[in-house]
């Protein structure tokens, strides 16, 4: 970019006194003459224009889901969260006592997301195998103990009984039933010695449930965050969308017995107003 260091002066001729500088052109601006007092060298000052893009996407998603029947309630309830940021930036390196202005790209990626869901479902507790066994077996003495009583029999599921046989090697179901035709015969003969019938009484044996209420609940946290720098140099080009933001460098060289170059930057200023911050800095 190439600034212009002039402006219609509007018919005003003549120097500009100057402090041990060289004469000057009125055709200058005042901010290029205040420069020039200030021992300036225009020959090694030089405006470079530089450009950044910035690129970002941003999601965010939100789901929900009940569900109600016989069996019991289901929640969930999830979101999510990604941001991609990209910016493309230019900056001036120096290598091997050579400037080269490069391209890097800055990019940083974040995700999130939460997971939640609860569930309720009926439970239905079965009464332990011994459990049933100590119950039946009190339930015998007891009917085994009234003189108006006798034991008739007892039922018991057929699966119920596999798993009273699977106790101590098939020992506790020979046991029981050894115990309960035992039972049945003194409960014939009581009747037979007794001048009055007694009441006949067959047992049961069905284990017992009890009901409850199972109830889950879970959350889960994901976070991913990833920051990169790069030189794409080789890889830049122009946006077609002019999303490329500008800023301008002036660099200002020093002419003999004066401070070394300063640099100003300003991404909206145009580069006349920059001189004149240059100016009034000096």
């Amino acid at each position: 970019m190439v600034v212009p260091l002039t402006h219609s002066s509007r018919g005003k001729t003549g120097s500009v006194p100057s402090k041990g500088a060289p004469n000057v052109s009125a055709d200058l601006t005042p901010a290029a003459v205040r420069l020039s007092e200030e021992n300036l060298d225009f020959a090694r000052s030089s405006v470079t224009t530089t450009s950044t893009e910035l690129e970002f996407k941003l999601e965010f998603t939100s789901s929900s889901l009940e569900r109600l029947s016989a069996e019991g309630y289901y929640a969930e309830a999830s979101q999510s969260l990604s941001l991609a940021l990209r910016y493309t930036f230019e900056r001036e390196i120096t290598i091997e006592a050579r400037t080269q202005l490069r391209t890097f790209e800055a990019s940083l990626d974040i995700q999130v997301s939460r997971l939640q869901y609860s569930a309720a479902s009926a439970l239905t507790r079965k009464e332990d195998i011994m459990a049933l066994v100590r119950r039946l077996l009190n339930d015998i003495s007891r009917v085994a103990a009234n003189d108006d009583k006798g034991l008739g029999g007892v039922v018991i599921d057929r699966d119920d009984f596999l798993d009273i046989a699977a106790v101590d090697s098939g020992r506790l179901a020979n046991k029981l039933e050894a115990l309960i035709q035992l039972t049945v015969m003194l409960a014939h003969l009581k009747q037979l010695l007794a001048d009055e019938a007694a009441v006949v009484v067959i047992l049961d044996a069905q284990p017992e449930e009890s009901g409850g209420l199972t109830v889950v609940e879970f959350e889960e946290r994901l976070e991913i965050f990833h920051l990169a720098i790069r030189d794409i140099t080789a890889d830049s080009a122009p946006p077609e969308d002019g999303s490329r933001l500008e800023s301008t460098t002036v660099k200002a060289g020093a002419g003999e017995g004066t401070p070394p170059a300063e640099e100003l930057e300003d991404a909206s200023a145009p580069p006349l107003v920059l001189i004149d911050q240059l100016a009034q800095n000096q």
